[in-house]
């Protein structure tokens, strides 16, 4: 069990226990004891998620594969969808979390749909757009941060660890091919990556990896396409509030790569032991699938954070960093939403005006399970409380069948094809 998740039919005891065995050696024998230090400190925070799902308003609940909360201050309301940006081993189509994501937006009817995308992926996402639904909504961007973030220029000059070694991660591919790959396939190309990369471009080329299995299944990122797609169905206005992606890894990128550098080693002999890399991997992964398509989309993030401190020779910077990928994206995004809300004029994407939302009560957030309780947290601090359900209540996680014979066609006034809430 661990965050509450109980998955017997595919013996997740054993499951986890593999993780576990793997992770126990390298967190005992780290230097000056970090890796039990971390240990207890994933405890309490299970403990302390513990503590918040069993109060009269917890969260983060399970809505099927999605991780949820409410909030409300006043008649505004906010409610968190948090999702897995890709699930390990399934392909797109049979993905159950687009579909989920679609479903919720549908039946919340927000006047708000907030995405954790910046604007350089939320322009791709909405490139990818049907044709039928381009134009339905307006596409936000926050206000410029009183803080400020930097720039993609200096995000990029920070130095060659935001590069790839091109010539090695094409050949990568180019054995590859672009078929999905196998665990075999990426515990080898894995092991080849920390075995001939540059020092500089480790982190880089880890992350270029996991993309390209990612892309392989087709699945990757495609919670947020859902929310952008069902948000221009329903007319309403698209705030993409995240961070710059660059100023993202600028920050979280040298972590990965210093600590991986100084466990290079003992990663590659953990990789070399090739039957032992792939019964871990395959274990892993499927902790993660069987939460998803059994419906504990509420204890992702334990699971994540768990399993990822497991890993062995890299699970201490896997901790490191989680505070640094979570804490200012989720204050940034928090903020984004609350003050769209509460009426700042945000800006439009591709235009030279501002727009005000007017008379808009409730928004919808789209992020990463692990965003969710950072993103409560913030928002708390700007006065809003958790609640047990949106106002409405929240929606079945299964999807209804249509009646037999009934049209699912649906009329719409060119009124109501515009998009609602901004002046």
């Amino acid at each position: 069990m661990m965050g509450g998740v109980v998955l017997e039919s595919f013996n997740f005891k054993k499951r986890l226990e593999v993780v576990l065995n793997a992770g126990r050696n390298f967190l005992r024998d780290a230097e000056g004891g970090q890796g039990i230090e971390k240990f207890k400190d994933l405890l309490e925070w299970l403990q302390a998620q513990r503590t918040r799902r069993s109060a009269s308003a917890p969260f983060p609940q399970s809505l099927g594969p999605l991780s949820v909360a409410a909030l409300r201050k006043g008649d505004q309301e906010i409610v968190l969808v948090g999702t897995p940006h890709s699930v390990p081993g399934v392909a797109a189509v049979e993905n159950p979390v687009p579909r989920a994501v679609r479903r919720l937006v549908k039946a919340l009817k927000p006047d708000l749909v907030a995405v954790e995308l910046d604007e350089d992926r939320g322009g791709r996402e909405l490139e990818n757009l049907p044709a039928k639904l381009r134009g339905r909504s307006t596409v936000l961007l926050p206000p410029p941060s009183a803080s400020g973030s930097p720039g993609l220029l200096e995000a990029f000059g920070l130095g060659p660890q935001l590069r790839l070694d091109d010539a090695l991660m094409e050949q990568i591919r180019a054995r590859l091919g672009k078929s999905q790959m196998s665990v075999k396939d990426y515990i080898r190309a894995m092991k080849t990556i920390f075995d001939k990369s540059s020092e500089k471009c480790l982190a880089m080329n880890v992350f270029a990896l996991d993309e390209l299995r990612a892309e392989a299944y087709g699945d990757w990122g495609r919670d947020a396409g859902a929310a952008v797609q069902a948000a221009f169905k329903a007319a309403a206005p698209v705030l993409l509030c995240d961070l710059p992606q660059e100023w993202t890894f600028s920050k979280i990128i040298p972590v990965y790569n210093d600590a991986w550098v100084c466990a290079k080693e003992k990663r590659l002999a953990f990789l070399s032991d090739l039957s032992e890399a792939m019964r871990f991997q395959e274990a892993e992964e499927a902790i993660i699938r069987e939460a998803v398509l059994a419906g504990h989309g509420g204890d992702l993030s334990s699971l994540d954070y768990g399993l990822g401190l497991c890993r062995p020779a890299t699970g201490l910077a896997e901790a490191d960093t989680r505070r640094l990928f979570l804490e200012e994206r989720d204050s940034a995004m928090a903020r984004a939403v609350c003050e769209a809300l509460d009426g700042r004029a945000q800006r439009v994407l591709g235009e030279k005006r501002e727009e005000i939302l007017k008379g808009g009560s409730r928004a919808v957030l789209q992020v990463g399970c692990c965003h969710v309780e950072g993103i409560v947290a913030e928002m708390e601090k700007q006065g809003y409380e958790v609640a047990d359900a949106p106002s409405e209540g929240w929606p079945s996680a299964k999807a209804k069948k249509p009646k037999v014979g009934a049209s699912k066609k649906k009329v719409v006034t060119r009124r109501q094809r515009r998009a609602r809430g901004f002046s």
